[in-house]
């Protein structure tokens, strides 16, 4: 039988890399249901009903693209001391459970 590596990014303990966005997917599933929808939300009143992280302003998009760019967690921790880990995971999470999403890089 083939083991697959953990995924990883960094001390998060997620990594978009070789195993493939489908294996990761399975991987984190148990964080699409619960963080997520527990961390993520989508309010029209606040920027314009674009996923946001739940208490702050700040945009799930905003932050997949600080990881697209290699960003190290420490780094949008300094940019966005009010995003928590388990809210970072949250967004990588929604990513994946969102991959057909136009508006999400």
């Amino acid at each position: 039988m083939l083991e697959l590596e953990r995924p990883r990014v960094d001390g998060l303990g997620v990594r978009m890399g070789a195993a493939g966005s489908a294996s990761i997917a399975s991987e984190m599933g148990y964080l699409r249901g619960m963080l997520s929808r527990d961390i993520i939300v989508e309010d029209p009143a606040i920027c314009g009903g674009q996923p946001i992280v739940r208490g702050t302003r700040v945009l799930v998009r905003t932050l997949l693209a600080y990881l697209a760019a290699g960003k190290a967690p420490e780094e949008i921790d300094a940019d966005f001391p009010s995003v928590s880990p388990d809210a970072l995971r949250a967004v990588i999470a929604f990513r994946f459970g969102n991959e057909g999403s136009a508006t999400l890089p």
